[in-house]
């Protein structure tokens, strides 16, 4: 069931919650399907649902980086430049929590530094986002996101 929500989920299509929820129905527990519709829901736009997935495995692991870096990526997915100046302050900053988390745990996750980077940045931190680009590039240094950020400046 857990491989026909993924299917589905390719397409975008619906019914992978059907089957996600059914694979859920008997391995509750199973991180692979409840990340896999975490994920399936943060690219149908349904935030709210795709960051209690990923919680409800926090709530079992909370070592799983991978979890933090994608509640970081609900942030920025859901960041929208009519939010308020408040709203889009408190959205970059909890995606910067969640990012952090990551780094905390997996001090060689280059994707969290890169989205760290973006996160100063945007905040026009030129300076801090520098520091986590290149900091991305120790770990790979061939992160192609990295290297065309830095050559951005």
């Amino acid at each position: 069931m857990h491989h026909l929500g993924n299917i589905y989920a390719k397409e975008l299509d619906e019914k992978a919650l059907t089957y996600y929820d059914a694979a859920l129905a008997i391995q509750p527990e199973s991180f692979e399907v409840m990340r896999n519709k975490g994920l399936y829901l943060k690219d149908m736009e349904n935030y709210k649902d795709a960051k209690v997935c990923f919680e409800n495995i926090i709530a079992t692991d909370d070592h799983c980086e991978e979890c933090y870096f994608n509640i970081g990526n609900i942030y920025i997915a859901a960041f929208r430049d009519d939010m308020t100046e408040f709203s889009k302050d408190t959205t970059m900053n909890r995606a910067l929590e969640y990012f952090q988390k990551a780094i905390e745990l997996n001090d060689q996750y280059v994707d969290a530094f890169y989205n760290t980077g973006l996160i100063y940045e945007h905040k026009g931190n030129r300076k801090k986002a520098i520091e986590f680009y290149q900091k991305a590039l120790v770990i790979e240094p061939m992160h192609e996101p990295s290297m065309d950020a830095l050559r951005s400046f």
